[in-house]
């Protein structure tokens, strides 16, 4: 019947491109916000997490712990803090952002699930190296004390 209106989901996706794109800048701008955050909340934690540590530290090198092997350690320990929050972010966002966009595919006929590894893999290196340099420069401001005068302090 000519005279019977309908809209396919092809139509739909293609009247809908402005909305896409729109959708795409605020999402990429919201997820450039949230990545800045985290990198900064990262490096909070890492530097507050040394800061409190002084004392341990200072009792670790009293007793024979070199520089060296303390740099050593925090480094690991900011690495492992990216490594562990990527393997979950990867094996939990994944599914989660999966069954995201199925269920507002069901609303919104526009929507479309590409799985995106590019900026896990973007981000992942740069994290890394935040979480390395990080401890070292909290490191550098905690080493102008002497050890005796870290051991003195009260918490």
């Amino acid at each position: 019947d000519p005279e019977m209106n309908y809209l396919s989901a092809r139509t739909a996706r293609e009247n809908s491109e402005g909305t896409r794109d729109m959708i795409r800048f605020v999402g990429g701008l919201v997820g450039l916000i949230f990545g800045i955050a985290g990198a900064l909340n990262l490096i909070n934690t890492i530097v507050t997490t040394i800061l409190a540590r002084r004392h341990e530290f200072a009792t670790m090198q009293s007793i024979g712990m070199t520089g060296g092997q303390l740099r050593k350690m925090l480094v690991c320990e900011g690495i492992s803090y990216v490594v562990i929050s990527g393997i979950l972010s990867f094996l939990i966002g994944s599914p989660l952002s999966w069954f995201v966009i199925n269920a507002m595919n069901k609303i919104l006929l526009f929507f479309e699930y590409r799985f995106q590894i590019l900026p896990f893999l973007i981000m992942m290196p740069l994290l890394l190296l935040v979480a390395a340099f990080a401890p070292l420069m909290a490191y550098r401001s905690l080493k102008k004390k002497s050890i005796v005068e870290r051991l003195r302090e009260t918490e």
